[in-house]
């Protein structure tokens, strides 16, 4: 039981990026810049730690995508 009780963490807050479609999605994930502040949260969607959001932004921004506000 006291295992259990342990094993999950409530981590940091982060913001949950849906991709329009699969191959955009890993191209984001894989690029060199952008992998630095996300990480693959299925198919297509990414997760960004909110203290990440300007740089990942930028990074993306340098791809030629966009991340509305």
């Amino acid at each position: 039981m006291e295992k259990k009780a342990t094993s999950l963490q409530a981590g940091r807050p982060c913001i949950l990026i849906e991709v329009g479609d699969e191959a955009t999605a890993a191209l984001i994930a894989h690029d060199p810049q952008a992998a630095k502040y996300c990480l693959s949260a299925g198919d297509r969607h990414l997760a960004v730690p909110a203290k990440n959001e300007r740089a990942f932004r930028t990074a993306v921004k340098k791809l030629g995508y966009v991340l509305p506000r």
